[in-house]
């Protein structure tokens, strides 16, 4: 695949090497098994992966972001279109074909 995002971190991120293609990009933004594992690296580097390591940040951050936007009145963009949850593909394809401004909305 193209792109892996990977919330597993030790156990998981080696079959995110196995999973990802030749000059593919990893995202790896959790470890909810655990901090340590093991990765083969010469498949790291025969096939050329772009790793980053995101992280999102706790709790406390993220109601501090909510009330600052409340409070200067911040609002997202949001696509005309909206979608329901059982048509996610079609709201995939919206986004691959470059068509929407803003936040892409799906329906639960």
């Amino acid at each position: 695949v193209d792109q892996v995002i990977d919330v597993g971190g030790g156990a998981t991120f080696r079959h995110s090497v196995d999973a990802v293609k030749m000059d593919g990009h990893i995202t790896s933004i959790g470890i909810l098994d655990g901090r340590s594992g093991s990765v083969q690296f010469p498949k790291l580097f025969f096939k050329h992966i772009h790793i980053d390591g995101i992280a999102v940040g706790s709790r406390d951050m993220q109601e501090n972001m909510v009330a600052f936007y409340e409070k200067h009145q911040i609002h997202p963009i949001l696509d005309e279109k909206g979608f329901a949850f059982d048509q996610l593909e079609v709201a995939f394809r919206h986004q691959e074909s470059g068509q929407h401004f803003g936040k892409i909305i799906l329906e639960w």
